[in-house]
């Protein structure tokens, strides 16, 4: 007796009682737990063992792996069916559920317009929308993200732009045009008042016919009063376009010490055509007085030329004689040199190497640290010579600038 296959119930005319399987199609249609030959002989030729690591096409882009779709994908496909339902519509082809059908893919379409394109199915055509609504349908888009804002980096570019312009063009000749002016008008300012010109201290003048009278041009370097500078009072002068100095009484505090810093003629004018105000510098110092054992340092830069020193020496003061300094040798300036370790004591000159080569530049900057006094020194082709180091033990060098023809040694200053 044949039982169903699928419950073993009994069979009548083929159809089980149990379950209600037709068991006589079982053989044409149903294929339990069996390899269906149809199905290999469409899909795959071989076992099907031979395909479980077979790339079938799709990679890495497998349907459940792709990326997802953005909100206005099928967008031309919705405006296309409700182009085609307003226009059956419209013609009366179809009625009822078609044009309800009809109706609302139009609206779809209304609402999947893309950027840039404007339609209205109110009426069954296409038409544009007016500038206005199409405004307020941007900034509706704007604020919702469908609708990328415009960066702002081009206007800020823009901005760099008219600031470098203004800085280098625009500037420099109102500038000019500021100078003309004032020149023009005997140093009137621009708004009609007059400027101040504070010249600072006038040229004393000395009686050169004084047996005490002492005067002497003063370059880059360290002077000790009593040996170079006879102890006195004196006036300083600007010899060049500036000129910084600095001295320290002997017996003062280690931080103890006067800095001047004097103008030339010709840079104090610079100075107040651009600024259009009072020079706060002058050319010449006023009355100063400098006792014996005072170092009086006389500083380098740019465009310092050294100064002039004039006045009168003390009742009975003289200028000493320095004694000879023997067992000192010329030394090659390198970093971190030590006094009374690294090379004897005295007094030195820095001289800069190969200072008679018009062809190369050399310049050099040292820094000596000196009983909490820093002197700095330096040397280039135009002032070849920092003059009168004095080294009394432990001093330390330290070298601040040194371009590639800026060698200098340490030379005994007698």
């Amino acid at each position: 007796m044949e039982r169903c296959t699928l419950c073993g119930g009994r069979l009548v005319n083929g159809r089980c009682v149990g379950c209600g399987l037709d068991n006589t199609k079982n053989d044409k249609k149903y294929h339990l737990n069996t390899h269906n030959e149809k199905s290999a002989a469409l899909f795959h030729r071989g076992d099907c063992e031979d395909h479980l690591n077979k790339d079938n096409g799709y990679g890495d882009n497998w349907p459940w792996k792709r990326k997802k779709q953005p909100a206005t994908a099928g967008l031309e496909h919705y405006q296309r069916r409700g182009a085609t339902a307003a226009a059956g519509s419209f013609a009366g082809t179809d009625a009822g559920a078609d044009t309800a059908s009809a109706r609302t893919s139009t609206s779809s379409a209304s609402s999947y317009v893309p950027q840039g394109t404007a339609r209205s199915a109110t009426s069954g055509s296409v038409t544009v929308k007016s500038a206005a609504a199409r405004r307020r349908e941007l900034k509706q888009r704007s604020q919702t993200g469908t609708v990328r804002k415009k960066s702002g980096t081009g206007r800020f570019v823009k901005i760099l732009l008219l600031i470098a312009i203004l800085l280098f063009v625009v500037f420099p000749i109102v500038t000019q045009k500021l100078i003309e002016y004032r020149r023009s008008n005997g140093g009137t300012d621009i708004f009609g008042g007059s400027a101040i010109q504070d010249e600072g201290p006038e040229a004393i003048a000395w009686d050169q016919n004084d047996e005490r009278y002492y005067g002497i041009a003063l370059d880059p370097g360290v002077y000790e009063v009593g040996y170079d500078i006879p102890a006195g009072e004196y006036q300083l002068c600007c010899a060049g376009l500036s000129a910084e100095v600095c001295w320290q009484e002997a017996d003062a505090d280690k931080s103890d010490y006067t800095e001047l810093m004097l103008y030339g003629l010709e840079r104090q004018a610079t100075y107040r055509d651009f600024w259009d105000e009072e020079c706060p510098y002058h050319q010449y110092s006023d009355r100063i007085a400098l006792s014996e054992g005072t170092l009086f340092v006389v500083e380098t830069g740019l465009d310092s030329d050294g100064v002039e020193l004039e006045g009168l020496t003390d009742p009975g003061a003289v200028r000493k004689e320095r004694e000879p300094q023997p067992g000192l040798e010329e030394v090659q300036v390198t970093e971190g040199l030590i006094a009374g370790q690294d090379f004897p004591i005295g007094v030195y000159n820095l001289m800069l190497d190969n200072a008679d080569d018009e062809y190369a530049y050399g310049s050099v900057s040292v820094r000596i640290d000196r009983n909490g006094k820093t002197i700095e020194a330096g040397a280039d082709s135009v002032h070849p010579v920092f003059w009168h180091i004095p080294f009394t033990g432990g001093e330390k060098i330290r070298i601040i600038y040194q371009n590639d023809n800026g060698g200098a040694h340490l030379v005994p200053s007698f």
